[in-house]
């Protein structure tokens, strides 16, 4: 069965989605270079959303470089075996780093118990950075020798 929507409930539903749209565009200020790429690529959703549904964030694929609205089947990050250690390579968005746009990398040898990258507990360490403010490069994070796995996560902060 077809029933006519009165023309007054189609408005406030326009109303609710123009709101929801103005919402994410207030949530993109401040971060200027996020901002003009989402505007050029139409991309709708803040930084928090994931608007190809591919399981990162769209702050986490400006981040590492990616289309935000194409969905990302390969992991953005490369692991290698190198002199008995293993070494991942994280590309980095210059532009996301001058926006501030900086995830927490986390590591785990287990996938229970997870440590911020670089700290007491974490089997990371980092090995290199060429990235900076406005620069594109590769952060590499490497694990002691005796390491024989590791798993890396990202957050977002709020």
């Amino acid at each position: 069965l077809l029933r006519e929507i009165p023309r007054k409930k189609w408005r406030v539903v326009s109303v609710i989605e123009s709101l929801h749209v103005l919402y994410k565009w207030i949530e993109r200020i401040g971060y200027a270079n996020f901002d003009a790429n989402a505007t050029a690529t139409g991309l709708i959703g803040g930084l928090h959303d994931d608007d190809d549904g591919d399981q990162l964030s769209n702050g986490l694929e400006f981040f590492f470089g990616t289309d935000a609205k194409q969905w990302t089947a390969n992991p953005v990050v490369s692991s290698q075996a190198v002199d008995g250690s293993i070494q991942f390579q994280i590309p980095i968005n210059g532009d996301a780093v001058s926006d501030g746009i900086s995830p927490t990398v986390q590591d785990s040898v287990n996938l229970i118990d997870w440590y911020e990258a670089g700290t007491v507990n974490s089997v990371l360490s980092i090995d290199s950075d060429t990235s900076g403010v406005g620069v594109s490069g590769v952060q590499v994070w490497k694990t002691a020798p005796e390491v024989e796995r590791a798993f890396l996560r990202f957050n977002l902060p709020n």
